[in-house]
């Protein structure tokens, strides 16, 4: 009975949400209005002047390119069109990502144009004055946040353990204000019960993302929000209420890089290939998305997304948007 109310939920959901784009189509005003029929490249390019790119599933897959996918940035430059990009790993510096973009055959790219989940984080406790952090993560964001003058305290200790013994006598540094967390693949129980530690003596929880996983090889490898809940739940904050998510999906952070690059919000699209994370950034900054289907989200992930994860288009990859016409996407 409940999954029925549910599905009924939905049901009337997309119906308001049709309603609503039929009604500005036909007064040619409103988001709706602008979708209305199926655009190719040439509209799609005269409409969005500002394209803000994920990394991994929308242009590579670990080390390898995805098809099309540089071609495509290639075009996109060429039509005269800004393209900037922005990643949710902070495993790399902005500085570590320009080499691979090099490596992978993408010209042009400059390291003012790259944007990571680390970097924003950096930028964040920077704003926030947190001149000293606790950090869980890798060499990305441990970097990003030393460049910008922030003192960055890690686990001195040896192993991944910590008994009852040693967390009884352990002794934090007093001037950490932020514990930051980005993916680290060495995550561990002594990492954990050292970020416990400082949130109980009263810093901040910033994380760079909270993904679930990311899609390697044909599977989902744990991603940083897996670290994140652990870390949320040793100090019974089960939900988040007392954690900044820095990254994707923050929407302030889309406020940012439209000021960083001069863009217009109108005119911006961003690209991605996770719903809850690139899509709902892209709703919460109030800008149009594109999802592409060669990463992490599927299509009928898509025609049951609510309203928050719910794109503007769908193509099967980022050739494919610009190769074939594009139609508003309806939830089917």
């Amino acid at each position: 009975q409940q999954r029925q109310q549910q599905r009924r939920q939905r049901q009337d959901a997309r119906g308001d949400r049709q309603g609503r784009a039929a009604s500005s189509a036909s007064s040619g005003s409103g988001k709706a209005g602008r979708q209305a029929g199926s655009m190719g490249r040439v509209e799609l390019l005269r409409r969005y002047r500002h394209f803000v790119l994920d990394c991994d599933g929308v242009l590579w897959h670990s080390a390898e390119a995805i098809a099309g996918a540089v071609e495509a940035v290639r075009r996109l430059r060429e039509s005269g069109a800004d393209v900037v990009f922005m990643t949710n790993n902070s495993t790399r510096t902005r500085e570590a990502y320009l080499s691979k973009f090099t490596e992978l055959g993408f010209d042009g790219v400059r390291v003012e144009d790259i944007n990571t989940s680390g970097s924003a984080v950096a930028e964040h406790c920077q704003a926030k004055g947190f001149d000293k952090v606790f950090a869980i993560g890798e060499t990305g964001l441990v970097d990003e946040c030393r460049q910008l003058g922030i003192e960055v305290v890690q686990d001195g200790g040896s192993g991944d353990a910590m008994d009852d013994t040693e967390f009884a006598r352990t002794e934090t540094d007093a001037g950490v204000k932020a514990v930051v967390m980005g993916w680290d693949r060495t995550f561990n129980y002594r990492k954990l019960s050292l970020a416990s530690l400082y949130l109980q003596g009263g810093a901040q929880l910033v994380a760079t993302n909270p993904d679930a996983s990311d899609k390697v090889g044909g599977r989902f490898m744990p991603g940083n929000g897996c670290a994140v809940a652990a870390v949320q739940y040793s100090v019974n904050d089960p939900y988040g209420e007392r954690t900044t998510v820095v990254g994707k999906p923050n929407g302030k952070l889309i406020d940012s890089l439209l000021d960083k690059y001069g863009f217009k919000r109108e005119a911006t699209l961003m690209v991605g290939d996770r719903l809850d994370t690139d899509i709902k950034f892209a709703v919460n900054g109030k800008i149009d998305s594109l999802l592409v289907l060669s990463g992490c989200s599927t299509k009928d992930e898509a025609d049951q997304a609510a309203d928050e994860v719910a794109p503007t288009f769908v193509a099967d990859d980022l050739r494919a948007a610009l190769d074939e016409p594009l139609e508003p996407f309806q939830q089917g």
